[in-house]
């Protein structure tokens, strides 16, 4: 009687293996992405630093998942030059309906960064009341003339 393998053949073993560390790198992948971002936004509180933003382009690219993500790509300046950085919104998770045609009305004008010190390289745009909500800070009147147009009518109420 002969006692049965947990894997058929040589290959089949090697796929597995191949298999399992693909897993394990992207799973690192994800962790790093998500521990940087929270560096990043911890340095952002503790010690913010504000400055305009003047967007360069405006676009949107599908993704795999059938869903489109938006893009904002902007320059600013900081004491140690200009920058530039882009910001993506998922347009289905956030209720974004900007289309198109409003491309033009937003190339051009100027939006809030916050950034740190610390990190000048990793801005974050403040355009959509949640990204203020996620600093503690209010939105301000001064951008209310953007939600018809991000939002097709009237913000999604706040989370």
């Amino acid at each position: 009687m002969t006692q049965g393998k947990w894997y058929s053949s040589r290959s089949d073993r090697n796929g597995q293996i191949l298999y399992a560390v693909f897993v394990a790198v992207v799973i690192a992948g994800l962790l790093w992405w998500a521990w940087e971002s929270s560096r990043v936004r911890k340095a952002i509180r503790e010690n913010p630093r504000f400055s305009r933003a003047v967007l360069t382009r405006v676009s949107t690219r599908h993704t795999r998942h059938g869903g489109n993500r938006m893009f904002f790509t902007y320059s600013f300046q900081t004491p140690k030059g200009l920058k530039s950085g882009s910001g993506g919104y998922s347009t289905s998770g956030r209720k974004i309906r900007l289309h198109p045609s409003c491309y033009p009305e937003l190339v051009g004008k100027s939006f809030p960064i916050i950034y740190s010190d610390k990190y000048p390289e990793k801005p974050r745009l403040l355009l959509l009341r949640q990204d203020f909500l996620r600093y503690g800070l209010p939105f301000p009147d001064s951008l209310r003339w953007t939600e018809p147009l991000i939002y097709g009518s009237t913000p999604p109420a706040p989370l």
